[in-house]
């Protein structure tokens, strides 16, 4: 081989090298978890993405065959063992998630429209205004205030907040689409009925209702970590369930990010106030809101490599 031809083939293989450097998921295509374990990070993050479930427990869930894909994503990232929903109606765990609080005028006691629950308080999507979006499975419209075919309205928390009815609520309670749109800082994303593992005419016993959104996931997830600001390594995503029943509190919740070490299986007690206050962390917001100021409020960081 030629002088020049060597000379040619090691800078080839010299760019090569740098940009499987530049790309910190690019080691790790086959998981979305791993690449950047150990890696020093300052805990903020340019992205964090919610993507909640209904209605089932952890031990529904984890080492279920009919949740092979959640259950792979569980062993090739990470999950808490002791995660608690906040209430037994799900409206209440959503505002809870996102404004500290399980309601602004007393406990939300029952899932009805936002006529019913108008909420007074300040929410995560208001620290964050025009970088916070919720993209909802099935919506009909931008911001729509009822229930309609698998749009269920208690899982869609926005439009319950009535100080940003007006200004954010047009543009960022928006229709899911066939790809997410990751772009603000903060993206709670909300399955449909079906898709959520909530009981449906089609959907009735226990194993369709997990088989559902377990389908669902394996086929929308992968969009989600082939997103830029995923592949970027500066996105944490965090699956989680609303509630789990009147015996079990406890609800699956798993992490996944670069920086997770795969496997990774935390046994602290928290409850959704601190996915909000986390989340606020994460986000470099300095005000938390409601029960996520409390003391006793963690933050999950530090368990999950993140911090």
């Amino acid at each position: 081989m030629h002088a020049r031809t060597l000379v040619a083939s090691g800078a080839a293989m010299v760019m090569g090298l740098a940009a499987l450097a530049s790309a910190p998921l690019a080691q790790a295509a086959s998981s979305p978890c791993g690449s950047l374990a150990g890696t020093a990070t300052s805990g903020t993050y340019d992205h964090v993405v919610w993507v909640i479930y209904e209605n089932k427990t952890r031990k529904q869930i984890v080492g279920s065959p009919d949740a092979p894909y959640l259950n792979s994503l569980i062993n090739q990232c990470a999950e808490a063992t002791d995660w608690n929903h906040l209430s037994q109606t799900s409206l209440t765990n959503y505002i809870g998630m996102t404004s500290g609080s399980l309601g602004s005028n007393g406990e939300i006691t029952s899932n009805r429209d936002p006529s019913v629950w108008p909420q007074s308080s300040v929410s995560l999507f208001e620290q964050l205004g025009t970088q916070a979006r919720q993209l909802a499975e099935s919506q009909p419209s931008n911001c729509y205030l009822k229930g309609s075919g698998d749009f269920v309205i208690n899982h869609a928390p926005l439009q319950y907040y009535t100080r940003i009815r007006t200004s954010l609520c047009p543009t960022q309670a928006v229709a899911l689409g066939v790809t997410p749109d990751l772009s603000a800082k903060f993206t709670l994303i909300v399955p449909n009925k079906t898709d959520d593992m909530h009981r449906t005419s089609k959907n009735t016993t226990l194993s369709q209702k997990i088989k559902a959104g377990d389908t669902w996931s394996a086929g929308y997830l992968p969009k989600v970590f082939a997103s830029p600001e995923y592949q970027a390594g500066r996105t944490v995503v965090i699956l989680t369930w609303d509630e789990g029943t009147t015996r079990d509190f406890v609800v699956p919740f798993i992490v996944i990010s670069p920086y997770v070490r795969p496997g990774t299986k935390v046994g602290t007690h928290y409850d959704h106030y601190s996915l909000l206050k986390t989340t606020e962390n994460m986000l470099g917001i300095s005000t938390y809101l409601g029960h996520a100021a409390d003391t006793g409020t963690g933050d999950f960081r530090a368990d999950f490599g993140l911090s």
